[in-house]
């Protein structure tokens, strides 16, 4: 019985000292120079894919929306890229994904519950105050009735949003992501 209890008494000291250490805050990092904040910055807001348009030349596996984010090159295309991709028939790079350029959709779950919009995968709008997502009327809300061509049926504006309109940041999709791509590049 004593065993059993020095063993619950150091389990329950290792919890303690495991939860004062986690709690600490981590040490801020200080960054020698310039290409090293880049590099931690690359991939997270579009970094690499303003630098590759500076430079005018292909980063692979930079992030991209479209085709000219990875720096097209004149001349004809490699035969490789003629057999990978129509889209790429007349780039020497182009970008990589499915679905790039439009708004990931599949992140708002209907009537899931939510207490935010973050909870409905950020669409603006999409937390109704009986506490569950209703993404079809976020979006018809977000949208002009022009926008629509027309079309009046509950989720008109939720099929503009995912598969017409084209996006290069959550900005453009109201919250929800901007599905990216990533650069694939010619090696001539």
């Amino acid at each position: 019985m004593a065993l059993a209890n020095i063993f619950h008494f150091n389990l329950l000291l290792f919890f303690i000292v495991l939860a004062k250490l986690s709690s600490h805050a981590s040490p801020s990092v200080d960054f020698d120079d310039e290409e090293e904040r880049n590099f931690f910055r690359i991939g997270k807001n579009g970094t690499d894919r303003r630098r590759a348009a500076a430079l005018k030349k292909c980063v692979p596996g930079a992030e991209c929306v479209k085709h000219s984010d990875c720096a097209r090159k004149e001349g004809p295309p490699p035969r490789q890229l003629l057999l990978i991709s129509g889209a790429a028939a007349n780039a020497r790079h182009f970008c990589k994904g499915i679905r790039v350029g439009k708004c990931d959709c599949t992140v708002c779950k209907m009537h899931r519950r939510c207490k935010n919009d973050r909870s409905c995968g950020g669409l603006i709008g999409s937390c109704r105050p009986s506490g569950h997502c209703d993404c079809y009327n976020a979006a018809r809300k977000l949208y002009a009735a022009d926008h629509l061509r027309g079309h009046t049926a509950k989720i008109a504006a939720y099929t503009q949003l995912c598969y017409m309109d084209t996006c290069e940041n959550s900005d453009d999709c109201f919250g929800l992501p901007c599905l990216k791509g990533e650069c694939v590049c010619a090696t001539s």
